[in-house]
């Protein structure tokens, strides 16, 4: 008897061994899909089959330490009606112990496009200040401080975090967005620093600090006048063109892509001595060129028979990327 006992309470903890296996090996199946839905922030690549039957409760953690509640709530929080259910589930999440604060986010996040900026504001905090040099923690903390008009934390925040972290331009992006409805001279100084200290990769940054330094209405006028010059451009007339890419510029004078207009114009005006000599008026702090203008002032200054210094323009062109060089153009020979 006590042999078929023993048999039996074996045969028991092996089922629930295997059922619990089996549950874990599903969790992980599905964590493969997850897990790049969750790195890329794009929940739409989910299988709807998947989003409804995530296993969240056994493991509640995904291997990178984000609750599985939370996951699910996020795979589902966009479909029509099921914002009070992910709700709850995100509630889940936060009964199980991350030192992330995803969950938080994501609450937060929901009432701030719903317009509940109280619990928008005590969700981002909690998340913010649990993990501070989270990118995506620090932007829902500042669009909550924006939206109640906090310009001091907002500032505060930002100066307390900026240079301790990789992504400063992503960053730089949402803080000058955030505080455009601030402009005072801090800000434009802060917009100035930005644009001395820093290698400007990203097309939305510079608009930002473009529009805390000079204000919307500015920069707008600017990029009609930017788009007036190319429909002249398109239309071969050059001289008009011309004239608009420098209203531009004077409306707006720290946008690099209106300096890039300007000097390819003035090379098909063939006007190669004013392309160099406007080279060097482009200001260095908002020079993010790939290289482009550096070819262009080369072939002006070969053109010119300024060999050497067009051999250093071409070289300086490559070090910056540029590779476009169908022509088999090369002055340093």
């Amino acid at each position: 008897m006590k042999k078929y006992s023993i048999i039996l309470f074996l045969l028991i903890v092996a089922s629930i061994l295997t059922y619990s296996n089996l549950r874990v090996y599903r969790s992980y199946v599905q964590q493969s899909v997850l897990l790049s839905a969750i790195n890329n922030n794009d929940f739409t690549i989910i299988p709807d089959e998947l989003a409804e039957n995530i296993e969240y409760e056994y493991p509640n953690l995904s291997v990178t330490a984000m609750p599985l509640a939370t996951v699910k709530g996020r795979a589902i929080i966009d479909k029509p009606g099921r914002v009070p259910e992910a709700l709850d589930l995100y509630r889940k999440g936060m009964e199980v112990k991350s030192n992330l604060y995803m969950t938080e986010s994501l609450m937060s996040d929901v009432y701030f496009a719903n317009g509940i900026l109280d619990s928008a504001f005590y969700y981002s905090k909690i998340a913010y200040e649990g993990l501070p040099l989270n990118t995506r923690h620090f932007i829902f903390y500042l669009k909550t401080l924006a939206a109640e008009k906090n310009k001091d934390k907002m500032r505060e925040t930002y100066q307390k975090i900026k240079n301790r972290v990789g992504n400063k331009e992503e960053l730089a992006k949402f803080y000058f967005s955030g505080m455009v409805q601030f402009r005072d001279s801090v800000l434009y100084k802060e917009a100035k620093d930005f644009l001395k200290n820093n290698i400007i990769s990203n097309n939305e940054v510079e608009i930002a600090i473009c529009f805390a330094l000079l204000g919307e209405n500015t920069v707008m006028k600017a990029d009609s006048l930017n788009n007036i010059g190319s429909i002249f451009f398109q239309q071969g007339d050059l001289n008009e063109s011309l004239k608009a890419f420098e209203d531009a510029i004077e409306t707006n004078p720290f946008f690099y892509k209106f300096y890039e207009n300007k000097l390819h114009n003035l090379f098909l005006l063939k006007n190669y001595e004013e392309v160099f000599s406007f080279y060097k008026q482009i200001p260095i702090e908002i020079n993010r060129s790939n290289g482009y203008i550096e070819y262009i002032t080369s072939r002006s200054l070969n053109i010119l028979n300024k060999d050497s210094l067009a051999c250093i323009f071409l070289n300086k062109s490559i070090d910056l990327g540029y590779t476009k060089n169908s022509m088999n153009y090369n002055p340093c020979n």
